[in-house]
């Protein structure tokens, strides 16, 4: 929640931006919102993520009352939509109880929602109708922009039920419900519509199905929003739930009935094609994406915003939870990372929220910076003072903007977003964001390439190396004087030898930039910035080895064995091997690199019979990496990579996979 000094700073802030702002969009009417909060993060709590989870707890001691907040919320929007909220409270008061029977929450044909404060529907508009792909291949139903018609369906089991508070009324909550108490996760529409600028809203319609099976009789998800959709074709017009015209529904929800079966298992909160991908025409519109939801309490707010994100394009910011590698994910609260505030600066570039003109653009380079602002043509100085004003408005008729910085020319073309750049990003801690206990200044390293099926190249869940994510943090807790703080201060100096860096991979042999960055103030207005470029950290070591200081106990039947570098170095191919040698036999081996370059692991099975009962005295053993196996740096515009390097090491006088452990009366295992 918003500090007293938070809400200060971003109260002068928001009336300076309204006073310099020249044009305001029109603002068409009042917010419709939601209930509560999720909790489906994968990284370690802060600060920012305990105020999440003192407003979860709240929610839970007051889902039951819900209904009731939402229904007096829509009672003061008008009498037209009291109406409506009447009707459908009628309708959800129907018989529940017939196995395969479907019953709504209202009639679907009477729809009422706000429209959004800065769009109307355009057909030509390509964040509207079919948008195109953004990094995950897929084809996308739902418009990034404009009046997003949804179905949502509340599914249970002969053999699992509801709890109780747990209802069709909470569900439809959770489309476009009115309870201030639990903002910023109040609703879908509530929330898009502040992370958009008013450029998305959220209408729908919640329906109460009964499945003919018991749960574990379905395969998946998909099978039982089939089974729901079919029983409720007969009725309903799904036409309506086409708010971009595209011929799809825009998308399904499934809440369905019985316990969470974890992450990535088959009952839990997640987003997909509908039906492995197979579009299936119902009447009126065709399925093609579909979210299920575990919860519809309180966890459920925040999950379905994150799934939702999904629809539009976005991909996960998380690392894999389910394995444990150097890669943190995005390493910040962010909504597709921990389901905790708003959507980045990056995210909203992709999604057209945040439009060309609220992006400056600055490419950095040894002649000097090359600045791209308003989509005016491009200026070219020594250095430059930039002002990064604040993402965040209370006042939906502001647009907020991003500073992206980037040692390529790639960043100032028309695909400028698809390639590898730098993102500062100042938060107010309002809005969406006003679960931040201040405003933050913070600086991320985005490396968004594109395949030629247009999915992204690099991954945050997938990857297994650190800062090697298509979006991360540069973490500023190892800077000086930051006392374990993660953004940046007043006084901040980052560039190709500091720690953190500017080099991509947060390493110079591969990634530097030479972008240097120094926070010359921070106050109510935002920050401001002086940019140039720095050779600093870029150069190339004059002689480099390997050496094994730092096991020295030699090599055993199986082992991840470390090395190390006399400097920090990457590699030149993610997949490149190097070469294990017993007495004469050479085994290919696997290994990697740590996040500061300067320990190799590299992890190996020899055949059973390898390391033989003779003295471990007598067998010749070695690692040798090829020429060409990492890169050094790079000088004059070329890559300098390594030279074939040789590592001889020993064997352990044991040869298991394991050293043994001592025990009392068994002396001492000679070494050589």
């Amino acid at each position: 929640m918003e500090t007293g000094n938070g809400t200060g700073a971003a109260r002068i802030r928001r009336i300076a931006a309204m006073i310099t702002t020249t044009a305001l969009l029109i603002c068409g009417c009042a917010l419709t919102s939601v209930p509560a909060m999720a909790q489906d993060g994968m990284n370690g709590t802060t600060s920012d993520e305990a105020v999440a989870a003192s407003q979860a707890t709240q929610l839970a001691q007051t889902a039951a009352e819900q209904s009731t907040a939402e229904q007096d919320a829509t009672e003061q929007r008008g009498a037209h939509q009291t109406e409506a909220s009447q009707a459908g409270q009628s309708a959800a008061a129907t018989d529940h109880n017939t196995t395969g029977q479907a019953t709504s929450q209202s009639n679907a044909s009477t729809l009422v929602s706000d429209a959004p404060l800065n769009t109307s529907f355009d057909p030509q508009d390509p964040n509207e109708k079919s948008p195109e792909s953004i990094g995950l291949g897929q084809r996308i139903g739902l418009g990034r922009t404009g009046v997003a018609k949804v179905v949502a369906l509340r599914v249970d089991f002969p053999d699992e039920k509801f709890a109780q508070g747990d209802s069709l009324e909470a569900l439809q909550t959770l489309i476009d419900g009115t309870n201030q108490d639990f903002h910023p996760y109040e609703s879908l529409n509530s929330y898009y519509q502040r992370s958009s600028y008013g450029k998305l809203s959220f209408t729908g319609q919640a329906f109460d199905y009964h499945a003919t099976h018991n749960r574990g009789e379905y395969n998946d998800t998909s099978d039982v929003t089939v089974e729901a959709l079919r029983a409720l074709d007969t009725t309903v017009d799904f036409s309506q739930f086409d708010g971009n015209n595209d011929g799809r529904i825009d998308l399904v929800y499934m809440h369905f009935a019985g316990p969470d079966s974890g992450w990535g298992g088959t009952w839990w909160s997640y987003e997909s094609n509908a039906n492995e991908g197979t579009d299936i025409r119902w009447q009126g519109a065709v399925q093609h994406r579909h979210v299920a939801l575990a919860l519809n309490t309180v966890g459920g707010a925040q999950t379905i915003i994150h799934e939702t994100g999904h629809a539009p394009g976005l991909i996960d910011y998380y690392s894999n939870p389910t394995t444990f590698t150097p890669n943190k994910g995005m390493n910040t609260n962010d909504m597709m990372n921990d389901n905790i505030g708003d959507h980045n600066g990056f995210s909203k570039w992709l999604l057209g929220w945040i439009d060309d003109d609220h992006v400056t653009r600055i490419v950095v380079n040894q002649d000097g910076v090359t600045v791209k602002r308003d989509n005016a043509d491009a200026e070219h100085m020594a250095s430059v003072s930039q002002a990064v004003t604040s993402l965040d408005y209370e006042d939906m008729r502001q647009q907020g903007s991003i500073v992206a910085i980037s040692a390529a020319p790639a960043l100032l073309g028309s695909e400028g977003r698809f390639s590898s750049y730098y993102v500062l990003q100042y938060d107010d801690a309002v809005g969406n964001q006003s679960v931040m206990s201040r405003p933050m200044l913070r600086l991320y390293r985005v490396q968004a390439e594109l395949n030629d099926s247009r999915v992204f190249t690099h991954s945050n869940i997938s990857s297994t190396e650190a800062h090697n994510q298509v979006i991360e943090l540069v973490d500023m807790t190892q800077a000086p004087n930051h006392d374990g703080s993660t953004d940046l201060k007043q006084g901040d100096h980052i560039n190709g030898s500091t720690t953190p860096s500017t080099n991509f991979h947060d390493l110079a042999a591969s990634g530097f930039t030479g972008i240097d960055i120094t926070v010359t103030s921070i106050n109510a207005l935002g920050a401001t910035v002086a940019i140039s470029y720095n050779d600093s950290g870029h150069e190339i070591p004059q002689a480099f080895t390997i050496t094994d200081t730092l096991m020295s106990r030699g090599i055993i039947g199986a082992d991840a064995y470390k090395l190390k570098t006399s400097a920090r170095v990457a590699k030149t191919d993610p997949y490149s091997q190097a070469i294990l040698t017993v007495n004469g036999k050479d085994f290919d081996v696997d290994f990697d690199i740590n996040g500061d370059g300067d320990i190799i692991t590299l992890d190996y099975q020899l055949p059973v019979g390898t390391l033989t009962t003779t003295s471990s005295c007598s067998l010749s053993c070695s690692f040798t990496f090829p020429k060409g196996t990492f890169i050094l740096g790079i000088k004059d515009g070329k890559t300098v990579t390594s030279e074939r390097i040789t590592v001889p090491v020993k064997v352990a006088p044991w040869r298991t996979s394991r050293r043994p452990e001592p025990t009392h009366g068994m002396g001492i295992i000679p070494t050589c």
